[in-house]
């Protein structure tokens, strides 16, 4: 309803005011910066050696008699999950019309208001100070006219929720469906119709939008309507139409994803256990042959690849690295299909042009640790002083 949008929009404001209290107080000094740039933009050389699951599919053999233990024994997870049909309206975003009819009523003293309410998307982070508006004013403007497009678009739902709600009682999901589509074309909309979908799907099949699927199916036969769904590209508002509940699986319809299951486990435990073995022979080698090793094609390393810390920090065990010396090897590292050996070539840091180049990027970097620090500082002290309850601070 209209007051709960109003207290939204408020919450939004405060958020951001807030926001950007926090990030005007963030500082640091040139040497701070140095030694940051210094430590994330020092060069590792490294090979790596993948052992995935799906290569070692081939050497596993599983019976039928043990797929039918594995299914007997778990029958909850070889369920037929919960399925749902629904019905829904979307307005668009990027409609031409729809944008005209913003940016009719987004005035200067709108997009003013909002180049206040949003200052932290005003900031300069070279200088810590708020951009001036007449150089943001056009930036603030077609922000301002997105925000308003998304206003209207969920006023204008909220009236259609108004009509249909009371029209949706009838069990009967033909005749819901055809109360919907009455009332949606009485408003100049167009119902959308999702097909079968399984409860926790990212989507409805005809709608990709994972929010609609996912209110959906927060709904009852009893209590059909969502409230309107803010998505990435519209606004929707959708009507559970019929419910299947889950109903347990069959051996041999589950047949398939039995095997798919217990083939994968056994993959990963084979590739996992080639990694350790790898592992082990390349431990007892002298560094001339261990070197040479690297090499054989049974040991699966790759080429170095040369990368920044910064860049390995979103690799797979990339916090690890920073604790690896040249030369040496690391324990077997599990990945989720299977496991990794990493072997460190060199590392040293980079040149005065290399950091040159990063310097900015790692002056955000620093401004949003510090930010983050500071915002779990806030968050601290406003549980200890009764302001929220735990895991409700600011942002959450």
């Amino acid at each position: 309803n209209a007051e709960d949008f109003e207290k939204q929009i408020r919450n939004l404001i405060l958020s951001s005011k807030l926001e950007s209290v926090l990030m005007a107080s963030v500082d640091f000094t040139e040497d701070e910066v140095a030694k940051f740039t210094d430590y994330m933009t020092e060069n590792f050389a490294v090979r790596e050696a993948y052992f995935k699951a799906q290569d070692y599919y081939d050497t596993i053999e599983i019976s039928d008699e043990e797929l039918r233990q594995r299914f007997e024994s778990e029958r909850w997870r070889f369920v037929n999950k919960p399925r749902l049909t629904a019905v829904a309206v979307q307005l668009k975003f990027t409609d031409p019309a729809r944008i005209a009819a913003a940016e009719a009523v987004v005035d200067d003293a709108m997009v003013q208001a909002f180049y206040q309410a949003n200052q932290g998307r005003f900031m300069d982070y070279d200088t810590n100070l708020l951009k001036p508006f007449a150089e943001v004013k056009e930036i603030a403007r077609e922000l301002c006219i997105n925000q308003t497009v998304t206003r209207q678009a969920a006023e204008e739902l909220w009236q259609f929720s108004a009509k249909i709600e009371p029209l949706l009682g009838v069990e009967d999901p033909v005749k819901r469906l055809a109360t919907f589509v009455a009332v949606a074309a009485e408003n100049g909309l167009s119902a959308i119709e999702t097909g079968e979908f399984e409860e926790g799907a990212r989507s409805t099949g005809s709608i990709a939008d994972p929010l609609v699927a996912q209110e959906v199916a927060k709904r009852t036969l009893s209590s059909p309507l969502t409230e309107v769904i803010t998505g990435r590209d519209g606004a929707y508002v959708a009507a559970l139409l019929s419910y299947q509940p889950e109903t347990p699986g069959v051996f041999e319809e589950k047949k398939g994803d039995v095997r798919k299951l217990c083939l994968e486990e056994a993959g990963v435990a084979a590739a996992r256990q080639a990694a350790a073995g790898v592992q082990e022979k390349l431990e007892l080698l002298s560094p001339d042959e261990f070197v040479a090793a690297l090499d054989l094609p049974a040991n699966k390393f790759g080429a170095a690849a040369i990368a920044r810390r910064s860049v390995f920090m979103y690799w797979p065990y990339g916090r690890e690295l920073s604790a690896m010396i040249p030369g040496e090897l690391s324990p077997v590292l599990d990945t989720v299909d299977g496991a990794m050996l990493r072997y460190v070539v060199s590392r040293h840091p980079a040149t005065a042009e290399e950091k040159s180049q990063e310097n900015f990027l790692m002056e955000y970097m620093l401004r949003n640790r510090k930010f983050a620090a500071s915002q779990a500082a806030l968050e601290i002290y406003l549980q200890q002083n009764g302001c929220f309850p735990p895991n409700q601070g600011p942002g959450r």
